[in-house]
């Protein structure tokens, strides 16, 4: 199975196929665990969703309440926040059943289904000249420093898009993974900043104003991946969800 030279330990020929198989089994066996939780959940009748964490207080909470008095559901509905690459992650891998979040285009094997879109606006010290203002142009911003989300994330990628479209002269500086540590960032720091407008503001000393950017910059999703679908009170949730989009 093994040679012996020099201290080292190689692998023979025959120790190759054995190493092969035996990985191919114990993955089979991860596969065998998974497919088991999934069957436990799919007999408990719960539905595993994720949700961007914006999307709590405005849309899916709501929805979800609406959807359980329409449809006198006797489903368990269990939630978890994280950001859009960690929830087509865990819907690829089917730890989710639905997510609530960005578009991503690295995941072709998932449905993308558009919900609504979210308001972004400009945050700024309340000290800080632009803070009169209660609505400003991209044209206003020119020559600004104005800092938004990485452009590893779906909605940085858009965000710089759609401002560059209309002013190349601001200086945009992508760094932030989530509101939170935007918003914080603006506070230490007297930034300007291009964030979605959310429930999360509210507990900062921020003035917030109105960006002239197209609607659909901040477009939000339900994301799932249809062959992980096999329990009915999913396939109704998404049903009602589709005949839901738009109207937020």
């Amino acid at each position: 199975m093994v040679n012996r030279s020099g201290g080292k330990v190689f692998l023979t020929e025959y120790g190759k196929i054995f190493y092969k198989t035996a990985i191919e089994s114990v993955s089979s066996i991860e596969d065998a665990k998974l497919e088991i939780e999934r069957q436990k959940l799919r007999e408990k009748n719960i539905v595993a969703i994720a949700s961007i964490p914006t999307s709590f207080n405005t849309f899916l909470l709501s929805t979800i309440k609406e959807y359980q008095k329409e449809s006198s559901t006797q489903a368990k509905f269990f939630f978890d926040d994280a950001l859009s690459p960690e929830i087509c992650e865990g819907l690829r891998s089917g730890k989710y059943d639905l997510g609530i979040c960005s578009k991503d285009e690295n995941y072709s094997d998932l449905t993308f289904l558009p919900l609504y879109n979210e308001e972004l606006v400009l945050i700024t010290k309340k000290n800080n000249e632009l803070a009169q203002k209660d609505k400003v142009s991209l044209k206003d911003l020119d020559n600004e420093d104005i800092y938004t989300y990485s452009t590893k994330s779906t909605l940085g990628k858009n965000i710089t898009t759609a401002i560059t479209a209309k002013n190349k002269n601001i200086k945009i500086h992508n760094f932030a993974k989530d509101e939170l540590s935007l918003a914080s960032s603006v506070i230490a720091n007297d930034l300007k900043a291009l964030i979605v407008k959310s429930v999360f503001l509210d507990h900062f000393d921020l003035k917030q104003i109105q960006v002239d950017l197209p609607r659909n910059t901040r477009q939000v999703y339900l994301a799932y991946n249809k062959q992980n679908i096999k329990n009915q009170e999913v396939k109704n949730l998404i049903n009602y969800l589709k005949n839901k989009k738009g109207s937020k």
